[in-house]
């Protein structure tokens, strides 16, 4: 069974073509003024009516093109949270949503870090490994530069962000020896300093975070949405 099955909401792909990074949504149409003549009667001077304002639409979200050069996600300009867990056939997979609360646009690329922490952040043994494959999110997955622009909605977990990114986790909890985390501590691609965020799922089961295999915990590369 997938985990595509499994939650035909939370994981719909209608993320995918307005967050891909380098794509730009439309903007709005704007108005244009118009200006119309009065009728001429003599020996009365042509009167001009005034001109209506023009008025503008909002502006939807744009998804910023990748800077050039690279601009680096800082680990403090950046919000995570857990928001889905699923299983299938003896595999869970997870994914932690990243927002950019700063005020600057930055890039993300690449593979983050992640390490299981127990109630206490201490840190439970994970071999964990990059891979651009797992059973849960598919194979071949490519790295991308990913722009996260400034000033998006916050993460709630109940549906995909426009502008935020996605980085999927997988393991066991079949085969023994097993472990239970409570938190996660993740490094964003290429930083050094990391968050510690909780394991506790949005969306999904908390008994679900029973690492088994040994800990073997899965990353693949940060996207811009779920798609399968």
């Amino acid at each position: 069974m997938r985990l595509s099955s499994l939650l035909p909401g939370l994981l719909t792909v209608a993320l995918m073509s307005a967050c891909t990074t380098g794509q730009h949504a439309p903007t709005s149409a704007v108005a244009s003024p118009t200006q119309t003549a009065a009728a001429v009667v003599a020996p009365s001077p042509v009167v001009n009516s005034p001109s209506p304002a023009a008025v503008a639409s909002p502006r939807p979200l744009v998804i910023p093109t990748p800077t050039f050069p690279f601009f680096r996600c800082d680990t403090s300009a950046l919000e995570m949270r857990l928001v889905f867990v699923g299983a299938g056939l003896g595999n869970v997979g997870g994914l932690i949503e990243v927002r950019n609360k700063s005020s600057r646009n930055c890039d993300l690329y690449g593979y983050a870090g992640v390490q299981l922490l127990d109630a206490h952040g201490r840190a439970v043994a994970t071999p964990g490994t990059w891979s651009d494959s797992s059973y849960i999110f598919g194979a071949n997955q490519p790295e991308k530069v990913i722009g996260l622009p400034a000033g998006t909605a916050q993460i709630t977990g109940d549906r995909p962000v426009p502008g935020h990114a996605y980085i999927p986790i997988s393991w066991g909890d079949a085969q023994a020896p097993c472990s239970t985390a409570a938190q996660f501590r993740v490094t964003p691609p290429d930083a050094f300093s990391p968050l510690v965020i909780s394991a506790a799922p949005v969306v999904g089961v908390a008994s679900l975070m029973r690492f088994c295999s040994g800990g073997l915990l899965i990353v693949n590369p940060t996207r811009t949405a779920f798609y399968r």
